[in-house]
């Protein structure tokens, strides 16, 4: 038991409590404490902290981060236990805040003649570049179309005018290289084509050079391989593996920029480009993140993209972090969105909100309509035996756990069951023991009949039409080319650029090509040709198969949906019904949904999830 003194008339009251949670404050950290608990009382007790991942401190009792957490954790226990938290401690709890960013928005003084020399798509944007250059640290998270590069690159031509800035350094996906070298000449006249330097895995020893350009452009893996070494050394006669930053960026200047595109490629803490830019990132006091997709998979993902912007506006460790997302997004399940937090999701949304920029394209530009259409198709003859005997031979050759598949098992044969409905001949050197597979043909394909037909009606509508096809698998999409040949396709993967050629200069040429020349279709790999390419100029896409990924489908399909676009368009899927894709398909729309709602409005709530997870 636990004596408790108050006051009461002047006098003394001794009041005993049992079962007391409290918390205490001891050099202005908050611990929350437990007495006189019965064993099962105890072990509930510590069960619930271990859940809400408190760290434990001896004879202190829990703690964490967010002192709020604590509280609203005592706050739910209800008649559990006996509660008491002073007025004070309340009110100290109630004041405190974590997150308070390390670099202070500044008051600038913009030269508006740039908004001139270079005009913007609307008013939007000048606010854009704006906000970005005077909180200095932004994740620009506007859907494609909107002009996230000409935003980031104004703020920078405003940085450079107050000499506030020296160099840049910018990391991006290898097909956007040369793209951003193009905008940062079009769009500035602050730099020449002297003032930039590609840097590829062939002349990375330039990062070392005491002589470095203004800027300097480089993908996330040749970062990596610049500003990360591995020695040995012996240690008590051990060996042991050491990791070094190799670049000095104190060296760039006082005043540095670093710009992550396509920011979602760090939102994997445990990788090790993510590790370094995270590493390196204090050397920049100016950071923006740009991507159209920044949480592709749940709003867990945020936290390492945050995390660059400025460690003080997110918790110290993914572990703490979590608790205050509540389960919003953390698993694409009904069970774990069932329990969702709409208190929670909304604290976190106004945490972020001035630190990301959200716009959707049609809420400030006047598009034409682009359709979306599903084109469900029903499996018959060899294809659909072929289907059910890979579903069969996957289920039966995965292990079991108390009579339930293991996911991760089944996962693996994820791309055999895939295969078998978009193009069997693949798995046909792969699995064998399907008889079966000896006698199928690529015209017996049902998506490639279904292929035939849509092709054919598409073209008898606008003989001058331009499609373009986005397939996965470099022999499918040959296989494509040549039996859709009256077309003149062009055929673009990650395995056909030609021997001499630099792949991404290469394949900036094939772009030009269909879009001037007499060629119909472009037949390609979107996770190759996705991103840095407009092709608004088209009007039709047809998904042959899908790449299941959220960021490579919106990225693919919002290349065509942008500025430019001048005619109604349609986004074909062919989706084979009663199978697999039928349940990929619906994880998709699920994580566009929960991406749309949770990080425009901060708002998901419990009659949004059942829709969300609603088949009908």
């Amino acid at each position: 038991m636990d004596i408790w003194g108050s006051q009461s008339n002047s006098r003394n009251t001794l009041v005993w409590v049992d079962r007391l949670i409290t918390i205490t404050k001891l050099q202005n950290t908050f611990y929350l404490k437990a007495f006189s608990l019965d064993s099962s009382e105890f072990t509930k007790y510590v069960a619930q902290c271990r859940k809400k991942l408190f760290k434990y401190v001896e004879r202190k009792g829990y703690t964490t981060e967010n002192p709020k957490l604590l509280l609203e954790f005592i706050d739910e226990l209800g008649d559990d236990f006996d509660i008491f938290v002073s007025d004070k401690i309340r009110q100290e709890i109630e004041d405190f805040n974590p997150y308070i960013p390390s670099f202070k928005p500044r008051r600038l003084k913009f030269d508006n003649s740039y908004f001139e020399k270079f005009p913007p798509k609307g008013d939007y944007q000048i606010e854009d570049v704006k906000r970005m250059a005077s909180y200095g640290r932004m994740i620009n998270a506007c859907k494609m179309g909107l002009g996230k590069t000409y935003e980031t690159i104004q703020a920078v031509n405003q940085l450079f005018i107050l000499n506030l800035a020296d160099r840049i350094l910018i990391v991006t996906i290898p097909s956007t290289l040369y793209n951003w070298k193009f905008e940062l000449l079009q769009f500035s006249d602050l730099f020449t084509e002297d003032d930039i330097l590609i840097v590829t895995e062939k002349n990375r020893q330039v990062f070392y050079e005491n002589s470095i350009p203004k800027i300097v452009i480089c993908s996330y893996n040749t970062f990596k391989l610049c500003s990360d070494y591995c020695y040995k050394q012996n240690n008590n006669g051990k060996v042991k593996l050491y990791r070094k930053p190799q670049i000095d960026f104190s060296k760039w200047g006082n005043n540095r920029i670093l710009i992550c595109d396509e920011v979602h490629t760090i939102k994997n803490m445990t990788t090790r480009w993510t590790q370094i830019l995270h590493y390196q990132k204090k050397y920049f006091d100016f950071r923006y993140g740009l991507s159209g997709t920044p949480a592709p998979n749940g709003v867990h993902e945020l936290y390492s993209i945050v995390k660059f912007i400025d460690d003080d506006l997110i918790e110290k460790s993914y572990q703490d972090f979590l608790p205050t997302i509540g389960n919003v997004g953390t698993k694409f399940s009904k069970y774990a969105l069932a329990s969702i937090d709409e208190v929670k999701a909304k604290k976190f949304y106004d945490r972020i909100n001035p630190y990301m920029i959200r716009r959707f394209l049609r809420d400030h530009i006047d598009l034409p309509q682009v359709y979306r259409k599903n084109i469900y198709i029903e499996l018959t003859g060899i294809q659909k035996q072929i289907y059910q005997s890979v579903v069969n031979d996957s289920l039966t050759s995965v292990k079991e756990e108390k009579c339930v598949i293991l996911y991760k098992d089944l996962q693996m044969k994820f791309p055999y069951i895939l295969q078998s409905l978009s193009d069997p001949l693949l798995i046909k050197d792969k699995i064998l023991e399907l008889k079966i597979l000896k006698n199928i043909k690529f015209e017996d394909c049902v998506k490639v009949q279904t292929m035939d037909t849509l092709l054919s009606d598409l073209f008898s509508e606008d003989s001058k039409r331009k499609i373009i096809v986005w397939g996965i698998h470099p022999e499918t999409l040959d296989r494509l080319g040549e039996r859709y040949k009256k077309y003149k396709p062009i055929v673009i993967h990650g395995s056909n650029t030609p021997k001499g050629e630099e792949k991404n200069e290469w394949r900036h040429k094939q772009i030009q090509e269909f879009k001037k020349n007499d060629s119909q279709m472009l037949i390609a790999n979107p996770s190759v040709l996705g991103t840095g390419v407009n092709i608004s100029f088209v009007n039709a896409i047809v998904h042959y198969d899908r790449d299941f990924n959220y960021t490579v489908n919106e990225q693919s399909d919002g290349r065509m949906e942008r500025i430019g676009l001048n005619e109604e368009a349609t986004i074909y899927n062919l989706i084979i019904a009663n199978s697999l894709e039928i349940h990929l398909q619906k994880a998709l729309e699920n994580k566009k949904m929960v991406d749309e709602l949770f990080l425009s409005t901060g708002y998901l709530s419990q009659n949004k999830v059942k829709d969300i997870f609603n088949p009908n």
